[in-house]
């Protein structure tokens, strides 16, 4: 007989195991469930109960063995006897509280910041650039202690980010603000577009919250049946969308509706919104629209790196301009140096190019070369004693703190400077 028989043979052990709690009717009934299956069950991804549960019985103690009593059950549960046991531990698993361990809990909540992260950095930007942020600069500011904003797994990402977006506001942690949406406004008829604009300019809410970016009146003079098209493209912030589509629906009557460009239609019933879109569809000519062009409006990035780029390139000339004047009066810099100075930022001009260029080509004659500064040597034993020199040494300093390198009398200028000083003060003191 093996020795690896337990006793009692009929033994069932769970492992792997979560346990999720429902207490109700002053009675806590337990059941044991796969730990990665109970979030797939509550989210609809899993429908088969056999992957969820360990087991179809009701506890009052899992990790103990204590079965639930059957008079316990009617109690909590109800008495209908159709009611099985299957039925008990979807409700269970519906309402009930899921034990889970420190380490499960710390990742579903950093789970949930990195959520409500990236939701800001959707739908906010910054106040000054109008461009969104670093997604690993939202994660420390959600974590500034002045904020204090602990992650929900009971609240949605987007609920918990229209909560801490004025906490950030307030104290001054980011300067952001909500992105604009972009929307289009159709109106058919000029006496409509007068109310709606009239009401519009005199509500101060929405006088601040809209930018006209542009508008188009078309009379229909020109075709063969007249049909006046009033159309204007708002930037709006969010908050203000639900006033200006009420205000659609209360001018246009019946006549107005909704419809947005990611093809869901909302009305205040299905019903209405339904027929208003069908109708919008079949082009039937009568209705007033209001479209979402944009969620979220960004600046534009490669507009704004090209503006940062002109705006550097005019100051490097401006800087290279002024190295050349320099270098002339006094006769330090030379025109080698001016070149690899140069190279080092952006926007180099087309003369220093060439003569980089050409520097490059004459170091490419040597076998062994040292970048850092630009001199080639043919024998092994001087590239190394040039790594020893004092000349190295500087220029490393000198590119480390982003500085031109000097070439080599320049540097023992430089050294007999610092002799110099140096034994002046020892003749001082």
């Amino acid at each position: 007989m093996s020795r690896a028989v337990k006793q009692p043979v009929g033994q069932k052990r769970l492992t792997n195991i979560a346990v999720v709690r429902y207490k109700t009717h002053g009675t806590r009934f337990e059941i044991a469930c796969y730990k990665n299956k109970v979030f797939d069950w509550r989210q609809g991804s899993e429908t088969d109960l056999d992957e969820v549960l360990q087991t179809d019985t009701v506890f009052l103690n899992v990790s103990k063995g204590v079965v639930a009593k059957e008079k316990d059950l009617k109690k909590a549960f109800g008495k209908e006897k159709s009611r099985s046991l299957e039925e008990v531990c979807k409700e269970i698993l519906a309402k009930g509280e899921l034990q889970v361990s420190d380490r499960e809990r710390a990742l579903q909540l950093d789970s949930r910041l990195r959520d409500v992260a990236s939701i800001i950095v959707e739908k906010c930007v910054d106040r000054n650039t109008k461009r969104p942020f670093p997604h690993a600069l939202v994660e420390r500011a959600l974590k500034d202690p002045r904020i204090r904003f602990i992650p929900d797994n009971r609240k949605s990402a987007k609920q918990q980010m229209l909560e801490v977006v004025p906490k950030l506001q307030k104290h001054d942690v980011l300067s952001i603000e909500r992105a604009k949406m972009r929307i289009q406004l159709t109106l058919t008829s000029p006496e409509m577009k007068r109310k709606v604009l009239q009401h519009m300019k005199e509500d101060v809410h929405l006088a601040e919250a809209c930018v006209m970016e542009r508008e188009h009146e078309d009379d229909g003079s020109g075709s063969s049946v007249e049909t006046y098209t009033y159309t204007c493209v708002l930037a709006i912030n969010p908050g203000a969308f639900r006033s200006i589509d009420a205000l659609v629906r209360g001018r246009g009557g019946a006549n107005g509706n909704f419809d947005a460009k990611d093809g869901k239609s909302h009305s205040n019933n299905d019903v209405g919104g339904d027929a208003n879109a069908n109708a919008t569809s079949r082009g039937e000519g009568k209705e007033s629209r209001l479209e979402i062009l944009d969620l979220a409006v960004h600046e534009d990035a490669s507009q704004a790196e090209d503006e940062a780029g002109a705006r550097r390139r005019r100051e490097d000339n401006e800087r290279s301009s002024t190295s050349r004047s320099d270098s002339s009066s006094a006769g330090v810099v030379t025109e080698a140096m001016r070149c690899v100075t140069i190279n080092t930022q952006e926007g180099v001009s087309e003369g220093e190019g060439a003569a980089e260029k050409k520097k490059k080509e004459d170091l490419a004659g040597f076998r062994f070369k040292c970048n850092t500064c630009q001199i080639g040597f043919n024998e092994q034993k001087l590239h190394r004693e040039h790594f020893k020199s004092d000349w190295h040494r500087i220029n490393l300093k000198r590119k480390s703190q982003k500085l031109p390198i000097v070439s080599q009398e320049e540097c023992e200028a430089i050294l007999l400077m610092e002799s110099t000083e140096a034994s002046d003060l020892n003749d001082y003191m």
